[in-house]
């Protein structure tokens, strides 16, 4: 499969990491917010997956990230302010959803967690709350990630057994 990821978040975050990976089947592109939606068109009729990744605070871009969208995936760590950011992400979904009158799927992926630790599970019970759906899998606070980020690698790339099964 091929993937083009669409980078929109002015820091850069997505192609400093996965740009620089040299992963086979996939390209990293920075977008403009005013730009996506034409951006995301294009890389749909060339690639089997378009991701676009947006920083929280570009409203308008998040609404057209979203509307070009088949699913929407919101990161959420375990905190208190995560989970309520998570909320106002969803309601820009369901808004974008009634506005283009049809579904836009989204979930929530837990990042930066410690299954240990009692604050996961409350997590997942206040997005409940919310309505907000989570997925199964989920993204461990492990060293070998920000490892990844410094080397400008795939955490794939580093070896680790935890993180490859985690991926």
């Amino acid at each position: 499969q091929t993937i083009t990821c669409l980078d929109m978040d002015p820091n850069r975050n997505l192609i400093t990491w996965i740009g620089g990976a040299g992963l086979s089947g996939m390209t990293c592109v920075a977008v403009d917010e005013g730009d996506i939606v034409n951006a995301a068109n294009a890389a749909a009729g060339h690639s089997d997956i378009v991701l676009i990744d947006v920083a929280g605070y570009l409203q308008q871009g998040i609404v057209y990230a979203v509307g070009v969208a088949s699913i929407a995936v919101i990161p959420c760590r375990p905190a208190l302010g995560e989970v309520i950011e998570a909320g106002r992400t969803q309601q820009v979904i369901l808004n974008a959803s009634r506005l283009l009158d049809r579904t836009i799927l989204h979930t929530a992926l837990l990042t930066q967690i410690d299954r240990r630790a009692e604050v996961t599970p409350h997590t997942k019970s206040q997005l409940a709350d919310f309505g907000i759906p989570v997925l199964e899998a989920n993204v461990a606070s492990r060293t070998v990630y920000q490892k990844a980020w410094y080397k400008r690698c795939s955490p794939l790339d580093l070896q680790d057994t935890k993180a490859h099964q985690e991926i």
